[in-house]
């Protein structure tokens, strides 16, 4: 059974599944949903735990050892499999068949993984999973999802925030929910609860953004310049490999060039709504001028291999050319 996180809790108060598994590379929902988990089940008497972490060469052995064990202090135990890579591989996925076809009555096995690939959510183990327990596979949040968790978690701890705020708020923390929890809770520690404004959020919130390339293509798909700005410049400072960010560039244009020649099959394998934001970037981008543009990126290029000027004097450049080839895309 699959389920979204939003319906966890409404889950676990009807009933606990032998078998949970939580996908997800954002730390802090990740934490929170297994908590609920091992709370709801603390709560029906399985108070040991044992922890197994896949890394390196991990003996899948102890997962059956693990299930045939028996509890010195009380009859019911949570196995808690930390699997961080997604991959159990060939002998991780026989042990949690066989796990899944055998499961021990006085155990839960809860399964917090990194997020898994589109090969890996059709594959035996997860269908052996989904068959016996609860799949919870939790999506990296888009900034309109940002915006409604942060202002949802400020009314959770009594405070009152316009819109302006939460969007001023979310521009800080955006990328980083582990930050943008603490700042909340900051906030409500200095304030108390109540009216929070701009100028608070100001003088108390640090900016703790985090974004990849991908940020940066969403938000050059969105047409949102100001977002493209503040993305271009967090990746700058965080001294983000260049290669990779014009990687990136390169293959958004490439794609969006493809598709206004009549070319979909480049996108047709995507996500719908992200299919739907290459469309529209599409239609906006029909008077572009491509041959500017790959010259654009092919300077990029070289100046990235220290052609012309000495490298040291190149990387202001480098980055100012970076946001002006991003702006060009958000026409």
């Amino acid at each position: 059974m699959r389920l979204r996180q939003e319906q966890l809790n409404d889950h676990l108060q009807q009933q606990l599944a032998p078998v949970y598994f939580i996908s997800s590379d954002e730390p802090l929902q990740s934490m929170e949903t297994a908590d609920a988990i091992r709370k709801a089940a603390n709560n029906r008497g399985y108070i040991e735990r044992d922890i197994l972490t896949v890394e390196g060469q991990f003996n899948w052995g102890l997962l059956q050892a693990a299930s045939n064990s028996l509890s010195l202090f009380t009859k019911q135990k949570i196995l808690d499999l930390r699997m961080p890579s997604g991959k159990p591989g060939q002998q991780g996925s026989k042990a949690i068949q066989a796990y899944a076809n055998n499961i021990p009555s006085d155990k839960i096995l809860m399964i917090q993984s990194g997020k898994i690939d589109y090969g890996s959510r059709n594959a035996a183990w997860m269908k052996a999973l989904d068959k016996v327990g609860v799949i919870i596979q939790i999506w990296d949040l888009s900034p309109a999802n940002t915006l409604t968790w942060i202002a949802r978690r400020m009314r959770q701890h009594g405070l009152r925030a316009t819109q302006e705020v939460v969007h001023l708020l979310t521009e800080r923390v955006e990328g980083n929910l582990l930050a943008a929890a603490q700042e909340i809770q900051k906030l409500q520690i200095l304030f108390g609860e109540g009216k929070i404004d701009e100028q608070q959020v100001v003088e108390s919130v640090t900016d703790s953004t985090r974004f990849s390339v991908y940020d940066l293509a969403d938000a050059i798909l969105l047409a949102d310049k100001k977002r493209v700005q503040h993305i271009l410049k967090v990746l700058q400072e965080e001294d983000t490999a260049v290669v990779l960010l014009l990687w990136s560039i390169t293959d958004l244009a490439r794609k969006l060039h493809q598709l206004g020649l009549g070319n979909a099959s480049l996108i047709n394998r995507l996500p719908r709504q992200k299919q739907l934001l290459y469309r529209s970037a599409n239609q906006r981008l029909q008077g572009m001028d491509w041959i500017k543009l790959w010259d654009d990126l092919v300077e990029i290029d070289w100046k990235i291999k220290g052609v012309g000027q000495e490298p040291s004097k190149q990387e202001n450049r480098i980055w100012d050319m970076f946001l002006q080839v991003s702006l060009r895309l958000c026409i």
